[in-house]
Protein backbone atom coordinates (compact mmCIF):
# COMPACT_ATOMS: atom_id res chain seq x y z
CA UNK A 1 0.00 0.00 0.00
CA UNK A 2 3.09 2.84 0.83
CA UNK A 3 4.30 1.65 -2.61
CA UNK A 4 0.67 2.11 -4.29
CA UNK A 5 0.18 5.89 -2.47
CA UNK A 6 3.73 6.86 -3.14
CA UNK A 7 3.30 6.18 -7.00
CA UNK A 8 -0.12 8.15 -7.00
CA UNK A 9 1.32 11.17 -4.90
CA UNK A 10 4.19 11.49 -8.02
CA UNK A 11 1.58 11.33 -10.34
CA UNK A 12 -0.60 13.86 -8.96
CA UNK A 13 2.41 15.88 -8.17
CA UNK A 14 3.93 15.75 -12.06
CA UNK A 15 0.15 16.36 -13.54
CA UNK A 16 0.15 19.48 -11.20
CA UNK A 17 3.74 20.79 -12.17
CA UNK A 18 2.82 20.06 -15.94
CA UNK A 19 -0.10 22.23 -15.62
CA UNK A 20 1.29 24.89 -13.70
CA UNK A 21 4.80 24.88 -15.76
CA UNK A 22 3.84 22.89 -19.43
CA UNK A 23 4.71 25.89 -21.46
CA UNK A 24 7.88 26.19 -19.78
CA UNK A 25 8.73 22.83 -20.03
CA UNK A 26 7.38 22.38 -23.70
CA UNK A 27 9.74 25.92 -24.23
CA UNK A 28 12.78 24.18 -22.80
CA UNK A 29 12.53 21.04 -25.43
CA UNK A 30 11.87 23.75 -28.50
CA UNK A 31 15.14 24.88 -27.08
CA UNK A 32 17.10 22.14 -26.78
CA UNK A 33 16.26 20.60 -30.19
CA UNK A 34 16.77 24.07 -31.76
CA UNK A 35 20.45 24.12 -30.10
CA UNK A 36 21.14 20.07 -31.60
CA UNK A 37 19.75 21.71 -35.23
CA UNK A 38 22.59 24.17 -34.87
CA UNK A 39 25.24 22.11 -33.78
CA UNK A 40 24.57 19.68 -36.74
CA UNK A 41 24.53 22.83 -38.63
CA UNK A 42 28.02 24.11 -37.32
CA UNK A 43 29.58 20.28 -37.31
CA UNK A 44 28.17 20.82 -41.38
CA UNK A 45 30.31 24.12 -42.26
CA UNK A 46 32.43 23.19 -44.47
CA UNK A 47 35.28 25.35 -42.68
CA UNK A 48 34.65 23.73 -39.40
CA UNK A 49 34.82 20.43 -40.75
CA UNK A 50 38.08 21.32 -42.44
CA UNK A 51 39.58 22.45 -39.31
CA UNK A 52 38.32 19.65 -37.30
CA UNK A 53 40.12 17.19 -39.69
CA UNK A 54 43.31 19.48 -39.07
CA UNK A 55 43.20 19.83 -35.71
CA UNK A 56 42.97 15.79 -35.02
CA UNK A 57 45.81 15.23 -37.38
CA UNK A 58 48.40 15.95 -35.38
CA UNK A 59 51.45 13.68 -34.14
CA UNK A 60 50.93 14.50 -30.35
CA UNK A 61 49.26 16.81 -27.74
CA UNK A 62 51.26 19.96 -28.49
CA UNK A 63 51.13 19.38 -32.31
CA UNK A 64 46.98 19.33 -32.00
CA UNK A 65 46.93 22.24 -29.62
CA UNK A 66 48.91 24.28 -32.00
CA UNK A 67 46.57 23.37 -34.75
CA UNK A 68 43.56 24.25 -32.49
CA UNK A 69 44.96 27.68 -31.62
CA UNK A 70 45.32 28.58 -35.40
CA UNK A 71 41.56 26.96 -36.11
CA UNK A 72 40.21 28.51 -33.14
CA UNK A 73 38.67 31.46 -35.38
CA UNK A 74 36.77 29.53 -37.67
CA UNK A 75 35.23 27.68 -35.32
CA UNK A 76 34.70 30.13 -32.62
CA UNK A 77 33.10 32.11 -35.58
CA UNK A 78 30.66 29.34 -35.91
CA UNK A 79 30.18 28.54 -32.66
CA UNK A 80 29.74 32.08 -31.36
CA UNK A 81 26.79 32.73 -33.88
CA UNK A 82 25.35 29.90 -32.96
CA UNK A 83 25.56 30.88 -29.27
CA UNK A 84 27.57 28.61 -28.82
CA UNK A 85 30.59 29.76 -25.77
CA UNK A 86 33.53 26.91 -26.47
CA UNK A 87 33.73 24.04 -28.41
CA UNK A 88 35.72 20.85 -28.53
CA UNK A 89 36.42 18.26 -31.03
CA UNK A 90 36.56 14.70 -29.08
CA UNK A 91 37.93 11.26 -30.32
CA UNK A 92 36.54 8.09 -29.55
CA UNK A 93 38.72 7.72 -26.19
CA UNK A 94 37.68 11.09 -25.35
CA UNK A 95 40.63 13.02 -25.94
CA UNK A 96 39.49 16.34 -27.20
CA UNK A 97 40.89 19.90 -28.39
CA UNK A 98 39.25 22.85 -28.65
CA UNK A 99 38.67 26.63 -27.54
CA UNK A 100 36.53 28.39 -24.76
CA UNK A 101 38.80 31.84 -24.57
CA UNK A 102 42.12 29.69 -24.78
CA UNK A 103 42.86 26.66 -26.38
CA UNK A 104 42.42 23.54 -24.39
CA UNK A 105 43.14 19.91 -24.44
CA UNK A 106 38.94 18.73 -23.38
CA UNK A 107 38.43 17.63 -19.94
CA UNK A 108 35.08 16.39 -20.49
CA UNK A 109 34.81 12.97 -18.51
CA UNK A 110 33.27 10.95 -21.30
CA UNK A 111 31.28 9.09 -18.41
CA UNK A 112 30.04 11.84 -17.29
CA UNK A 113 28.41 13.77 -20.11
CA UNK A 114 26.54 10.97 -21.93
CA UNK A 115 26.14 13.64 -25.13
CA UNK A 116 29.42 13.01 -26.20
CA UNK A 117 29.25 9.10 -26.10
CA UNK A 118 25.86 9.33 -27.81
CA UNK A 119 27.61 11.78 -30.53
CA UNK A 120 30.52 9.40 -30.79
CA UNK A 121 27.89 6.47 -31.19
CA UNK A 122 26.17 8.71 -33.82
CA UNK A 123 23.66 10.58 -32.60
CA UNK A 124 23.08 14.00 -31.73
CA UNK A 125 22.67 14.62 -27.97
CA UNK A 126 22.17 17.47 -25.71
CA UNK A 127 23.60 17.36 -22.02
CA UNK A 128 21.96 18.05 -18.46
CA UNK A 129 22.69 21.37 -16.94
CA UNK A 130 25.89 20.13 -14.93
CA UNK A 131 29.50 20.99 -13.91
CA UNK A 132 32.14 20.01 -14.90
CA UNK A 133 33.92 17.38 -13.38
CA UNK A 134 37.85 17.38 -14.85
CA UNK A 135 39.48 13.92 -15.51
CA UNK A 136 41.89 13.04 -13.07
CA UNK A 137 45.52 14.83 -14.22
CA UNK A 138 44.32 17.38 -16.43
CA UNK A 139 43.86 20.69 -15.88
CA UNK A 140 41.12 22.25 -15.87
CA UNK A 141 39.75 24.05 -19.14
CA UNK A 142 35.68 23.04 -19.53
CA UNK A 143 35.60 21.74 -15.99
CA UNK A 144 35.91 26.04 -14.65
CA UNK A 145 33.46 25.26 -11.64
CA UNK A 146 31.01 26.99 -14.29
CA UNK A 147 27.34 25.72 -14.73
CA UNK A 148 27.24 24.06 -18.54
CA UNK A 149 25.51 22.31 -20.66
CA UNK A 150 27.36 20.53 -23.85
CA UNK A 151 25.29 19.96 -27.63
CA UNK A 152 27.49 16.81 -28.45
CA UNK A 153 27.06 16.18 -32.29
CA UNK A 154 28.99 13.03 -34.68
CA UNK A 155 31.46 14.33 -37.44
CA UNK A 156 31.73 12.21 -40.16
CA UNK A 157 34.80 10.25 -39.88
CA UNK A 158 36.41 8.45 -42.86
CA UNK A 159 35.32 4.79 -43.88
CA UNK A 160 37.19 2.66 -41.04
CA UNK A 161 38.20 5.37 -39.04
CA UNK A 162 37.46 5.86 -35.23
CA UNK A 163 33.98 8.30 -34.81
CA UNK A 164 34.54 11.81 -34.22
CA UNK A 165 32.26 14.12 -31.99
CA UNK A 166 32.05 17.98 -31.98
CA UNK A 167 31.12 19.26 -28.57
CA UNK A 168 30.22 22.65 -28.37
CA UNK A 169 29.18 24.43 -24.78
CA UNK A 170 26.58 26.55 -23.89
CA UNK A 171 25.66 28.89 -20.28
CA UNK A 172 22.43 27.35 -19.56
CA UNK A 173 22.06 30.04 -17.47
CA UNK A 174 22.13 32.84 -19.51
CA UNK A 175 20.17 30.93 -22.13
CA UNK A 176 17.44 29.80 -19.96
CA UNK A 177 16.75 33.04 -18.13
CA UNK A 178 15.99 34.28 -21.85
CA UNK A 179 13.41 31.43 -21.93
CA UNK A 180 12.10 31.03 -18.43
CA UNK A 181 11.43 35.22 -18.05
Amino acid sequence: IDRWLTDKLHAAVERELLAAHGGQVEALRLWADDRLRMASSAAGARRVRKAADRILAGDNVEDSLKVATEEAPAITEVASNFGFDGWAVVRADGTGFGYTDQPIVSDLALSQIRAIQSALAGDAAMSEPLVVVSREGVPSAFGDGKGAMFAAVPLKAAEGAAPLALVFRIDPNAQFGRILS
